[in-house]
């Protein structure tokens, strides 16, 4: 069993807020979001115009710019450098400044212009890398499930959810029997391809509502929200069902051993939600493997 140092975790679960923020973000309306950063840039070009020319305001234009790009990507910061560069024009115009030659605040115009366009170019790079961080630091990279970490932070969640309304919810253990042996006799390619095709499905029967991840080299947990002993037997039925398909599919010679428990009374700590269910599933080694226990905490 994984259990997660108390810091990495509080570490983890404020950088997971911050995803989740971004997230909610990304999914608010889009032209909501583009003429929030508008209004921005009209009320940044207003203030320009009635500073006058002794102050220099390109930066700020930068913040809605930087904003649009990392929420809605290039064509919308493109939108908003286009408008940044018409405000700031707007209000050189405006103040009636003199310069030598009239072609000096177009110049002007499209140098800032550039500048908007490549600071949002990096800003939609940056945003990349932090997708592609964001989805390193939620997923095991082999299947594709949630990790470890990303799993603490949503049974968290579930952790207080259930304080709040006192609806109890349900944890599977769920351990792959002989294992190394698959590893040893077929090789570790066709061990990798066995954690995927389980994961696969394992997904392809739970709720979208639950959450499963893998928290160790052939350990899964299950996290099975609103949901009482039956309920949990009826999804592990179902989920055992369609696993012993593909394991007979491929004649591999592992089973499953699990740990299933219900919680309708919190114990101490996320660790200990875990740890009672670990513990069922040893139970189940412990007896012959290739089974399933039931248990309810309350």
């Amino acid at each position: 069993m994984i259990i997660m140092d108390s810091k990495a975790y509080k570490s983890s679960n404020r950088f997971v807020f911050l995803l989740d923020l971004r997230d909610k973000l990304y999914k608010a309306p889009k032209p909501l979001l583009l003429i929030l950063s508008l209004l921005f840039i009209g009320c940044i070009g207003y203030v320009d115009f009635i500073t006058g020319p002794e102050y220099a305001f390109s930066l700020f234009y930068l913040i809605p710019i930087a904003f649009i790009c990392w929420i809605r990507g290039r064509l919308f910061g493109l939108i908003a450098a286009v408008c940044a560069a018409a405000a700031w024009y707007a209000a050189d115009m405006a103040s009636n400044n003199e310069y030598s030659h009239q072609f000096v605040m177009i110049w002007n115009t499209l140098v800032r212009f550039t500048f908007f366009i490549i600071v949002g170019n990096l800003i939609c790079t940056v945003n990349t890398m932090f997708r592609r961080f964001q989805s390193e630091a939620r997923l095991d990279f082999l299947t594709g499930l949630v990790n470890v970490r990303y799993f603490y932070d949503i049974l968290e969640n579930e952790i207080n959810r259930f304080k709040r309304y006192k609806q109890s919810f349900s944890i599977a253990y769920v351990d792959i029997d002989n294992f190394k042996k698959v590893n040893d006799l077929l090789g570790h390619l066709q061990g990798n391809l066995l954690l995927k095709n389980i994961a696969q499905a394992l997904s392809a029967s739970v709720r979208s509502s639950d959450t499963l991840a893998r928290v160790g080299g052939d350990e899964f947990v299950l996290l099975l929200i609103n949901s009482d002993e039956n309920q949990a037997k009826s999804a592990l039925g179902k989920i055992i069902k369609n696993i012993s398909v593909v394991i007979k599919r491929n004649k591999w010679p592992v089973s499953l051993s699990v740990g299933v428990v219900t919680y309708k009374k919190l114990p101490d700590s996320p660790d200990e939600v875990i740890k009672i269910a670990d513990d069922l599933m040893y139970d189940v080694k412990a007896a012959g493997k290739n089974n399933i226990y039931y248990k309810t905490v309350d």
